[in-house]
Formats: C-alpha cells, sequence, structure tokens
C-alpha cells in the first residue's frame, strides 16, 4: 500500500532526470532511467545527484473503490504534471482525452501547473472518488509536484485536482479537468488561533490547495474546530476541504458544502487509508464513530451509523473516505 504521503527529498531528486521524464512516467511498468554519458573533457563535468528511478505509473491499492477509475484518472494527472521545457502540453493533452473533446478547455483548467520552460514531475499521492453516475465520475487527485524553475529554483506542492471521468465504450476516458487545485496564497501574518492550529500541526497532513484555502479565510471556523479535536483522536490526512472538490454535489444542482467551506475529506487515518480499514474497529471506524455527534450535518464514511442526530450515510462514493461536513 502506498505511503500516504512522497518525501519531499525524493520528488527533489527525480527532477534531475534526463528527457525521458514525460515518456517514462506514463509507461504502465517504467524502467529505471539510464544516466547520461559523462562527456570526455579534461575538465570534471558538475557533480549532480545520481539519476533515480522515476515514480512508477500510477496503480491504485489492492482493495481500491473503482480502481480502473482511479487508475485513469491518476496516470492522466501524472502525465500533464510530468514534462520538460519545450514540451508540447496541447499534444499531450489530445491524446489524453477522451474523442471530441477540446484540449484547450483542459489546459486551462491545469494552467497552474504548467510552467514555461521549467521541469516538471509528478508523483500521484492518493485519488479518492468525489461523485459518481452510471455514466460519469469524479475522481480528486492528489498530485506531489516537483517543480524546476528555469532559474534551477525548485519547488514541492501538493495539489488536488478535479478530474472527470465518463463511461466509453464499457471502460472509463478522460472526459475533463475542472480545477488544479487552485494558486498559492501566502500564508497571512494574522489568522484565527484554530487556523493556526491546524495548519501547524504535524498530525493533520494538508496538501497546499487545503492550505491555501484556510491562508483565504474561506474555511468555516466550526470545521477547523472539529479538525484541531480530530487530531486528539487520531493522526489524519485530508484530500480536499474547497479547491479541487467538485462545486455541487456530483449528478446534482444541490451546492456541495465543500465549496462553501464547510466539509473536509480525510482519505487516512493513523498512516493507512481509509478503504483498507473497512473493518469495524479501525482506526477510521472509531474516528468516524466519535464524529457521529450533535452539531455535525453530514458524516460520509464506510459505515452508516444509527440515528444519533447526525446525518450518517455510506455508499460507493464514501468508501474510501470520511466525509465532515456542516449546513448553514
Amino acid at each position: 500500500m502506498p505511503s500516504p504521503a512522497v518525501p519531499r527529498r525524493r520528488m527533489l531528486a527525480v527532477l534531475a532526470v534526463s528527457a525521458a521524464v514525460v515518456a517514462g512516467a506514463c509507461r504502465p511498468e517504467p524502467r529505471p532511467a539510464r544516466p547520461a554519458a559523462v562527456p570526455s573533457t579534461t575538465t570534471p563535468p558538475p557533480s549532480r545527484p545520481p539519476a533515480p528511478e522515476l515514480p512508477s505509473a500510477y496503480q491504485p491499492a489492492r482493495g481500491e473503490v473503482l480502481a480502473e477509475a482511479k487508475r485513469v484518472a491518476g496516470r492522466a494527472v501524472q502525465q500533464l504534471a510530468t514534462y520538460q521545457p519545450g514540451t508540447a502540453h496541447r499534444s499531450v493533452a489530445a491524446k489524453l482525452l477522451a474523442p471530441g473533446r477540446d484540449p484547450a478547455a483542459l489546459l486551462d483548467a491545469a494552467a497552474p501547473m504548467l510552467v514555461p520552460d521549467a521541469t516538471s514531475v509528478g508523483e500521484v499521492v492518493y485519488a479518492q472518488l468525489g461523485g459518481l453516475t452510471p455514466s460519469a465520475a469524479a475522481v480528486m487527485v492528489i498530485v506531489r509536484q516537483a517543480l524546476r524553475q528555469p532559474g534551477g529554483e525548485t519547488t514541492v506542492t501538493a495539489r488536488t485536482l478535479d478530474v472527470r471521468l465518463r463511461r466509453a465504450g464499457g471502460r472509463w476516458v478522460l472526459d475533463g479537468l475542472v480545477s488544479a487545485g487552485g494558486r498559492p496564497v501566502a500564508r497571512p501574518a494574522e489568522l484565527p488561533a484554530v487556523a493556526r492550529a491546524v495548519l501547524d500541526d504535524p498530525r493533520i497532513q494538508l496538501p497546499d490547495s487545503a492550505r491555501w484555502d484556510i491562508h483565504r479565510g474561506a474555511v468555516d471556523p466550526r470545521l477547523l474546530e472539529a479538525m484541531r479535536d480530530m487530531a486528539d483522536r487520531h493522526p489524519y490526512a485530508v484530500s480536499v476541504l474547497i479547491s479541487g472538490h467538485p462545486r455541487n454535489v456530483f449528478g446534482t444542482s444541490r451546492r456541495s458544502n465543500h465549496n462553501a467551506g464547510r466539509a473536509v475529506d480525510v482519505y487516512a487515518v493513523a498512516g493507512r487509508l481509509v478503504v483498507h480499514q473497512r473493518r469495524r474497529g479501525s482506526a477510521a471506524y472509531r474516528l468516524a464513530r466519535w464524529l457521529d455527534r450533535d452539531g455535525i450535518s453530514e458524516l460520509g464514511s464506510p459505515w452508516a451509523f444509527g440515528d444519533g442526530g447526525v446525518r450518517s450515510f455510506t455508499n460507493t462514493v464514501h468508501a474510501d473516505h470520511i466525509h465532515l461536513g456542516f449546513d448553514r
């Protein structure tokens, strides 16, 4: 089972790989990239770290829900986030999309990830379901992007992307990208104490997309208080707050509490994926059971609890995470 977090030093190292990055990232079974030959010269070349193996093409863990949909979404994101200077992004997008879809719309949504003249390597952290109908799906893909700017500066950013799929010919195909998780927002000098507590708690893993939501002051204080208190029960990893989640409850016209800053999704608890903790008594189960209390409006998870004053529910979409939400 993949770790919920990818070590930062590994992501920094992969930027030393040669132009085989783009092709290698999308192979089902990638091979280690070979180091470039050292040119024959009397002057030693600049010291560089050894070229490591590229991140493997994304493969959902065993026991995943809708694993094929997650595989298609995850690999598409990995290809978009892995490129060299001069990469023809439009051509990449056109090959990824289902026939008849406009690559320009996908590139517009992916713009925050695509930096001219930069080198980028993307590694999928997790792919979580965001919505499902008989013919379509939303998959929220957390990708860690190591980006080396033209000047040599390297940044590592974790984004949550809202990826859309549809069924075609009995299989899932990429239909589009709605969000690349927003653009960076600097942390304000002054923040409410509860916001600081969530941002600075090492027991709470947050993608940068979620951090930016908190920096913007867009997250409901009730939700932040619940997130702070959850960490006292178990450490956990967040997939999404606002940015990267569908605006509406998928397949409906009803606005999601995520979009209003009143909901959080948790994909891992105590270092293990929720999808692997569906037995009663697991850390994820105990956390969800504790959340089933007055004051919380929505509790989606792999379990449906009895009437405790909370709208507790389960379905295919919520088999891989815990959703906590507040109504107005």
